[in-house]
């Protein structure tokens, strides 16, 4: 007889209320590697910067990698989302920005978003690892890591073919994910024939 220990599981929600029930136990868990699979232009830069925002109101830390969109430009849309100013307001009131973000940052239940852009096809799974291990080394330590996104990668081995180098990136983050004992979220792009198929 085989008695299963009692593990609480440590998950990390997409602040999605269906999606959450969805998910085993609330949210992406430890060890695992969600993929957010969507067409070009439908927002999937946007759902991952929800679920970090919305876990950093949770007091939770995370750690963003861009490859598509500049950091400036995501740190513009934290700060949108944050004051619940358009860019035109933040434009006439950059002092309300600043004063709401000085809230945030002396306000213990906040967590902590650091964000590293890299240029596209420029970076591999082992770089976004060894920049994640420099940051531990200086005190700061992520709840969750978004990768925005892993076709954007370069992978660490050539193939002949595209869809095995992609394999070996997605296969790569996931072991990561194992690693860093944390949830890993992605996003990928979605082609017509994917979308059409029956679930």
């Amino acid at each position: 007889r085989i008695t299963r220990r009692n593990v609480t599981r440590k998950v990390v929600p997409t602040g999605i209320m269906d999606l959450d029930a969805y998910l085993r136990g609330g949210g992406l868990g430890e060890k695992e590697l969600g993929v957010i699979l969507a067409p070009t232009n439908r927002g999937k830069s946007m759902m991952l910067k929800f679920i970090a925002e919305f876990n950093m109101a949770r007091g939770l830390n995370g750690l963003i990698f861009t490859l598509e969109m500049s950091e400036d430009r995501y740190l513009d849309r934290f700060d949108m989302s944050v004051s619940m100013m358009t860019t035109t307001e933040m434009l006439q009131h950059p002092e309300k920005v600043e004063a709401k973000l000085i809230q945030m940052a002396n306000d213990p239940a906040y967590g902590q978003v650091h964000i590293k852009e890299y240029p596209t096809q420029s970076a591999t799974v082992e770089n976004l690892r060894s920049y994640c291990d420099n940051l531990k080394r200086s005190g700061f330590f992520p709840d969750f890591i978004v990768v925005d996104y892993a076709d954007l990668l370069r992978s660490e081995t050539q193939y002949s073919e595209k869809r095995h180098e992609h394999s070996h990136i997605y296969e790569t983050l996931r072991g990561w994910a194992v690693e860093q004992e944390i949830p890993v979220w992605t996003a990928t792009q979605a082609n017509r024939a994917s979308l059409s198929k029956s679930q």
